[in-house]
């Protein structure tokens, strides 16, 4: 934005005694002190901008009660800031900041403080002044220690110090003064390197939402259990090896996530956490799952990828309020009838498992959407999948299938259908009648043709037959208008129809995922040659125009 236009934006702001003026994301190099006549102003926006300073004159702007100077490039703050006592707000994360002044002190008012994303190694001990400080965001910064004096920040409710406050060389714990914070009830201090946890911690009886993720704890102290009205709390990516029995104790909490770390075995006293809304254990090494998680009934999402699960208790379907299961990458050779029961599942996810067949009771499942059960040992699917007519993503890609179900034509809701890196060698037409596809892989099969019926799914904007064995093209295929990607690389054409250029597509001769037009690369092509195709679309027209205008003369 040109200098004018700022000074034109203010004076208008100037004219209609305005109370904000919002000049973020305007690539601004500075700002100019006219900004001092807007008296009335109180919120100023001028974050995502590409300021290294701010005029003193904007201490003027004496009824400021909102100031966001974010994503910039500020080095140091101008006293003149300090002068603006009514502010409640200040958001200056993300800049170049390597310290606080003491005179932050001076904002007395504030209740909201953001400095995360800047460089800042220590904290001005004068911080602990700010007594109406509700919200302190420092993540993301160098810190290496806090002040003990944080303690006074007695109205405190939520508290971020996540990300690198800690260096690796100086574990340095966290003050215990912290535990005097008792109007906590939000506290962040993941991804530290924390060995143990502040003392005290226990102590923060208010706490609702704990994050203590991506740390080096190797155990959790029983006292946790003291946290009772938490509701959320976030242990991944820890060392834990197993899980205190008085977990069991927080009996308020709906989200609970402990994935990335090694446990071997769940505590049965999880079960009391009959509150529970959302359990994450993925990425352990689980190996069993206790039979008393069926008590938690109120479960609505349960994540178990990438443990050593070699079958699921039947008990697990009295989870009957589970709308998503996520049970991939374990060693599942097969599924317990019971699952059967969970009919309020909308999603499910059983890809990367050892799985030979599904069991006919899968078709109870009235209300999936989504069902991913690539990458597994499959032969065949149930003719029952065809009463899941809710489904709307169905990934069958990397099994064993060598025929489809004609009954599959049924699933009129299906938009995603991958049945890519299977054992096919021809198509059920029944497949032609899912009108609602947008997407369809069908690449690495034995494919030799493609019916003409391919035609009838009009509503297809991308289409990967690469990989196959096929030697010629339906002329029909240019009826698919609304393709924006197809992939026929690595077939054995030797000709393409002239119809294909109805698309409109660009023409292509390597493949690049995500790229739109048509992909050609390993097709021994001659009509048109492979050095006309690597020539782009233009060039393809020119050739069947060509050869048109040598028949005519003919």
């Amino acid at each position: 934005m040109e200098l004018r236009e700022i000074k034109d934006l203010i004076i208008k702001a100037e004219e209609s005694n305005a109370t904000m003026l919002d000049l973020s994301c305007q690539k601004l190099t500075f700002l100019p002190p006219e900004i001092s006549k807007l008296e009335n102003l109180k919120t100023l926006c001028i974050s995502c901008n590409q300021l290294t300073s701010l005029p003193p004159e904007i201490s003027k702007l004496e009824n400021l009660t909102e100031l966001a100077i974010s994503e910039n490039q500020l080095t140091s703050l101008p006293p003149e800031i300090f002068k603006l006592k009514n502010l409640t707000s200040l958001d200056i994360s993300n800049n170049q900041l390597t310290s606080l002044p003491p005179e932050i002190s001076k904002l007395e008012n504030l209740k909201t403080l953001y400095i995360y994303g800047n460089q800042l190694t220590p904290l001005p001990p004068e911080l602990s002044r700010l007594k109406n400080l509700k919200t302190l965001h420092i993540s993301c910064n160098q810190l290496i220690s806090l002040p003990p004096e944080i303690s006074k920040l007695v109205k405190l409710r939520t508290l971020y110090i996540s990300y690198k406050q800690l260096t690796p060389k100086q574990l340095i714990p966290l003050p215990p003064e912290l535990s005097r914070l008792k109007n906590l009830t939000e506290l962040d201090i993941s991804d530290n390197r924390l060995n143990s946890l502040p003392p005290g911690l226990s102590r923060l009886e208010n706490l609702k939402k704990l994050n203590i993720s991506g740390n080096l704890l190797i155990s959790l102290p029983p006292e946790i259990s003291k946290l009772v009205n938490l509701r959320t709390l976030y242990i991944s990516n820890n060392q834990l090896t197993s899980l205190p029995p008085e977990i069991s104790k927080l009996e308020n909490l709906t989200e609970l996530e402990i994935y990335g770390n090694e446990l071997t075995s769940l505590p049965s006293e999880i079960s009391r956490l009959v509150n529970l809304k959302t359990l994450n254990i993925s990425n352990n090494q689980l190996t069993s799952l206790p039979p008393e998680i069926s008590r938690l009934v109120n479960l609505k999402t349960l994540y178990i990828y990438g443990n050593l699960l070699t079958f699921l208790p039947s008990e697990i379907s009295r989870l009957e309020n589970l709308k998503i299961l996520d049970i991939s990458n374990n060693q599942l050779t097969s599924l317990p009838p019971e699952i059967s029961k969970l009919r309020n599942l909308k999603r499910f996810y059983i890809y990367g498992n050892q799985l030979t067949s599904l069991p006919p009771e899968i078709s109870k499942l009235e209300n999936l959407e989504t069902l991913l059960i690539h990458r597994n040992i499959l032969t065949s699917l149930p003719h029952e999948i065809s009463k899941l007519v809710k489904l709307k993503a169905l990934d069958i890609s990397v099994n064993e299938l060598t025929l489809l179900p004609p009954e599959l034509s049924r699933l009129e809701n299906l938009i995603i259908l991958n049945i890519s890196v299977n054992k096919l060698t021809s198509l059920p037409p029944e497949i032609f009648k899912l009108k609602n596809l947008i997407e369809l892989d069908i690449s690495s099969n034995q494919l030799t043709s493609l019916p003409p019926e391919i035609s009838k799914l009009e509503n297809l904007t991308s289409l990967d037959i690469s990989d196959n064995q096929l030697t010629s093209l339906p002329s029909e295929i240019s009826k698919l208008k609304n393709l924006t990607s197809l992939n026929i690389s690595c077939n054995q054409l030797t000709s393409l129809p002239p119809e294909i250029l109805e698309l409109g597509l660009d023409i292509k001769w390597k493949y690049h995922f995500l790229q739109k037009g048509i992909s050609l690369e390993g097709n021994p092509l001659e009509n048109p040659p492979i050095e006309i195709v690597k020539k782009g679309r233009e060039a393809v027209i020119n050739y069947f125009k060509s050869l048109e205008y040598g028949k005519s003369n003919h």
